[in-house]
């Protein structure tokens, strides 16, 4: 059974956050460093009963939607792709808005917001038209499309040695030295091997 802290962190995750995100969400979260905060979002993520919530939450919304996730990609597809001139013509004469009453659904539901700019008398000085976010629609196709993965965690990457090139005359092997993902696993009482000059007979 999850506890609160981790339902939450499901139901945002589910509401669009990403993993940190959600992990800020519903944890204090205001002394970790960021790798850390990363790093237990990602093993919370992977949790068993963690990743089988979050799949009845996918199962639920899925159930939900009117159209299926075909309908919603062809809609994101239409305003990430959509050419401004099917709205719009101009020229050297100017700009010109085209007739709403003639255009298909299609189109029109492209358009978040249409106006005019008058002046003090009331005379129209200007039309401005407005598109919903290419970048948004394309951002959310993306996510859907699974392109946006996460990267594996950082325990996944281990470094076994590191040799450090100085001047001939000191050549140090730092292969007992510390490698922490995390900062605040430093041991501020522990003592490092201190470099010492190489024999170049």
């Amino acid at each position: 059974m999850l506890t609160a802290k981790q339902e939450k962190f499901a139901q945002a995750i589910i509401s669009g956050m990403n993993q940190s995100d959600a992990y800020r969400h519903a944890y204090e979260t205001e002394s970790m460093s960021a790798p850390t905060l990363w790093n237990e979002a990602y093993l919370l993520a992977g949790h068993p009963e963690v990743s089988l919530r979050l799949a009845e939450l996918r199962e639920g919304i899925q159930s939900q939607f009117v159209g299926d996730q075909t309908d919603i990609l062809r809609e994101l597809q239409r305003i990430g792709f959509a050419d401004l001139s099917n709205l719009v013509s101009w020229s050297s004469s100017g700009i010109q808005l085209k007739d709403s009453a003639t255009l298909p659904p299609e189109l029109t539901s492209l358009v978040s917001e249409v106006g005019e700019t008058r002046n003090k008398d009331g005379a129209v000085t200007g039309t401005r038209i407005k598109l919903h976010s290419k970048l948004d629609a394309l951002d959310k196709m993306a996510k859907i499309l699974g392109a946006y993965n996460e990267p594996t965690s950082h325990t996944d990457i281990k470094i076994t040695k590191i040799t450090v090139v100085l001047p001939p005359d000191k050549i140090v092997d730092v292969s007992e030295y510390k490698v922490v993902s995390d900062p605040e696993e430093v041991d501020d009482d522990e003592t490092l091997p201190s470099p010492t000059a190489g024999d170049n007979d």
